[in-house]
């Protein structure tokens, strides 16, 4: 059985934003940077092209997926105070309508991994 750890997202793109600035591409097994005049300097080794591949693109990549991933928890969490108070009235009655789109939003935060989606 494996245990999730919960993420923290804006600490992973705090580590994404401090990175070394400008384009990242990778060689046969080394990631170069460039500033734009030179053709780039070295700052990763990896052991196969496939890695230092993963290592470029995500210097781009998982700041921008960590933005998304941001922002849908921010709606979800909105969509789900709309839900309840529309479905209540505000009250916290139980409502069978509420209670079918509850169950729908939870079920489907389940299938996404990671952080809390409630």
């Amino acid at each position: 059985m494996t245990t999730e750890t919960k993420r923290d997202l804006a600490a992973d793109l705090a580590r994404c934003e401090v990175a070394t600035e400008g384009s990242w591409y990778a060689g046969l097994t080394e990631v170069f940077v460039s500033d734009g005049v030179r053709t780039g300097k070295t700052i990763a080794t990896a052991n196969e092209i496939s890695n230092a591949v993963f290592i470029a693109e995500a210097r781009e990549g998982w700041p921008h997926a960590i933005r998304r991933a941001m922002i849908a928890e921010e709606k979800w969490t909105r969509l789900r105070a709309i839900v309840y108070t529309n479905a209540t009235g505000g009250q916290g009655e139980d409502i069978n309508e509420y209670d079918i789109i509850s169950n729908i939003m939870d079920d489907i935060a389940s299938e996404v991994p990671a952080n809390d989606a409630s």
